[in-house]
């Protein structure tokens, strides 16, 4: 097992790529409103990423999308 040193750590975290979309219906996709906020380091007060602002509409679609595929068996048939 390799043991990492804080610098590691924080080496990592200087390279962490953040996927700001949504993930709904197989795909990543913006929030309908095409709004977003920023996401912010505590540590150190940097620009992670930009996430979509989802609402109602996108949280329904991704139920919709869920149930769909519940209801088509695919689920149980994994």
């Amino acid at each position: 097992m390799t043991t990492l040193t804080r610098a590691d750590w924080e080496q990592r975290a200087q390279n962490l790529k953040i996927e700001g979309r949504a993930f709904i219906q197989g795909e990543y996709t913006a929030a309908a409103s095409g709004e977003t906020f920023d996401c912010i380091s505590p540590v150190d007060g940097r620009l992670l990423a930009k996430v979509a602002s989802c609402d109602a509409a996108d949280a329904q679609r991704a139920v919709d999308s869920a149930r769909s595929v519940f209801d088509s068996g695919v689920w149980s048939r994994l």
